[in-house]
């Protein structure tokens, strides 16, 4: 950022019953090789021992904030935003971690007019790891309809300007279970450009506890929402979007061998969608066509 050298950056945490990864988390970040950092701390009402880990670190920069009742995490993590003083936040998740550079990286490549810093993530689990954007496309600049089009952001992963979030009153919908990251996304990309740093500085630990792997008829019912509320695109292209989330639906019922509402979810795709699906099943084993059009799950059993 060129007009501040050393800008504070808030690093705010959600958790609950966070206490098998939280000293991993936390220790992440405070070995960053940026210092200029505080961390926001946002317990959603734990009931292990998550705050007893979290006070045993003696580091000022560590704040500490606890919800009087379990809320959704959207609204979690807007407690965490009226939280920061930094000009610069960012988000991990209590199970993620940052390389040590992570911080420094992000920094460097802000401007006035980037809204979003993101990089690379490794995705892992005891089975299995690779790079996110070795399958997906890292999106940059005025990107707004491509992200819509096709959503691959990792929240853990992603630095925000706090003057464009609050010049342009950018929060989070609490009432969005699982979307609320997208649905953030969207609404950041709208008023700013997207700017991507091609290196691994993300390690997201894929489990099963992770909310959309355990709520995928949920996410779609979500960004289908997401979707009908915005109010600045053509109609045409919001068909698309909705026959693109109703086809990954599909995908997911036949995964789980429901036959019967693949079919159902099918027959509500619109015809121009429709036609090139089906040109391409007639063409190609299904296997693939699957693989073409895949969900934004990346780990599924």
């Amino acid at each position: 950022m060129k007009s501040i050298d050393k800008p504070l950056v808030s690093v705010i945490v959600n958790c609950f019953n966070s206490e098998e990864f939280i000293l991993e988390c936390i220790n992440s970040v405070l070995n960053q090789s940026y210092s200029n950092f505080e961390i926001i701390i946002i317990d959603n009402h734990s009931f292990d021992n998550t705050a007893k880990l979290i006070f045993s670190f003696d580091d000022n920069r560590i704040k500490y904030f606890s919800t009087e009742s379990f809320i959704s995490l959207g609204e979690a993590r807007n407690v965490g935003l009226s939280k920061v003083s930094g000009q610069i936040i960012g988000f991990l998740d209590s199970d993620d971690t940052w390389d040590n550079d992570k911080i420094k990286d992000s920094v460097n490549n802000f401007d006035s007019t980037v809204g979003l810093v993101y990089s690379d993530v490794l995705y892992f689990n005891e089975k299995t790891n690779f790079l996110l954007y070795s399958k997906r496309i890292a999106h940059e600049g005025l990107c707004y309809e491509k992200l819509l089009n096709d959503y691959s952001l990792c929240l853990s992963s992603c630095f925000f300007s706090a003057k464009i979030i609050l010049q342009n009153n950018i929060f989070f919908d609490k009432n969005l279970k699982v979307c609320e990251d997208y649905d953030f996304f969207v609404k950041i990309s709208r008023v700013s450009k997207l700017k991507y740093i091609p290196k691994k500085l993300v390690n997201y630990r894929v489990h099963k506890n992770n909310l959309t792997n355990n709520n995928r008829l949920l996410f779609f019912e979500e960004t289908l929402s997401v979707i009908e509320k915005l109010s600045d695109i053509k109609d045409g292209f919001r068909r698309r979007l909705i026959s693109q989330n109703n086809f990954s639906k599909a995908v997911y019922y036949w995964k789980i061998n429901n036959n019967k509402d693949a079919r159902k979810t099918l027959k509500e795709i619109n015809f121009s969608f429709k036609k090139t699906f089906y040109s391409l099943v007639f063409c190609i084993p299904i296997k693939y066509v699957l693989m073409i059009y895949k969900t934004n799950s990346l780990f599924e059993d």
